[in-house]
């Protein structure tokens, strides 16, 4: 693919994140977050985290993808100011120069994010190597951090981790890297795989990841079993998949669910039932569901 399709749009904050849904509910393959005005504003509890009151997403679509779906839905987020704009981009490996210079952060006890394959300062803790790659899951957006805090939180040693909608691998690493006997990634998207197989080289834990398609995965579901499924997608996704989740989940096993905004928490609760006892984590308005099956 030699061009792209640009969908720019200036957006309120309050309204980034549902927005930022929309573009990725759509086909985006990537969204970017920038200033829309000359605010400098960052969160020091979260550095590097953009905090503008006056965003601009930007995010890149397949030229094949119809878009009118998806500008019928963002419309009634604008205000009256005409702010949405599309036109085209040529390629370029843009993940490697914004990987260059972004730097190790830590989200959790003794866990590291380090983008661009950047070791952190200290030593003796766990770094997860995230090189360049189109797929979703560098550790800096809120639902990433949420699943990866609560990872180091959790006794993963020993178990098998399924990681649904699994993108740069980042969280199945993870889990192997702070001990799981196995990460299982499923993704529907080919260049995710690709992308989450190198991480797993560059880490060193390809022996213990196995990756597979949406496809394979509904193929050996009977088979494949773990005691912690996480998936960190769409909200309409996750409800879509509940029954295969509950089914791959073993009892008395956790389930690790993100993606979520606040106002659909409770849809994502009643599609699982009472056969998990849900517990929640917000960062922003972002949801994290962490189940524990009966």
């Amino acid at each position: 693919m030699d061009r792209f399709v640009q969908v720019g749009v200036n957006i309120s904050r309050d309204q980034a994140d549902s927005v930022t849904k929309i573009l990725q509910h759509h086909g985006a393959m990537s969204v970017t977050v920038t200033c829309s005005d000359d605010q400098e504003c960052f969160d020091n509890a979260l550095p590097g985290e953009p905090r503008w009151e006056q965003q601009r997403l930007c995010a890149l679509f397949d030229p094949a993808e119809p878009l009118e779906a998806m500008i019928e839905a963002i419309r009634p987020c604008l205000d009256s100011r005409p702010e949405l704009i599309i036109g085209e981009v040529a390629d370029r490996d843009w993940e490697p120069d914004r990987l260059a210079s972004a730097s190790p952060f830590r989200v959790g006890p003794g866990l590291w994010v380090c983008p661009g394959e950047r070791k952190p300062e200290s030593s003796g803790e766990t770094s997860l190597l995230i090189g360049p790659g189109l797929a979703f899951g560098t550790g800096a957006h809120e639902t990433t951090r949420l699943c990866l805090e609560q990872l180091a939180q959790e006794e993963v040693a020993g178990k098998t981790v399924i990681d649904i909608g699994c993108g740069s691998g980042i969280l199945a690493i993870a889990a192997v890297k702070l001990g799981a006997r196995l990460g299982i990634g499923v993704d529907i998207d080919p260049r995710a795989l690709e992308t989450a197989a190198s991480n797993a080289r560059i880490n060193a834990v390809e022996e213990k990841i196995m990756l597979m398609s949406d496809v394979e995965f509904a193929d050996t579901a009977k088979t494949c079993h773990g005691e912690m499924v996480i998936a960190n997608i769409l909200t309409p996704t996750i409800i879509q998949w509940s029954d295969t989740i509950l089914s791959v989940v073993e009892r008395g096993g956790t389930i690790l669910l993100c993606g979520i905004l606040k106002p659909e928490a409770v849809a994502v609760k009643m599609a699982f039932g009472a056969q998990v006892d849900f517990m929640e984590k917000t960062l922003n308005n972002w949801v994290l569901l962490i189940g524990h099956v009966r």
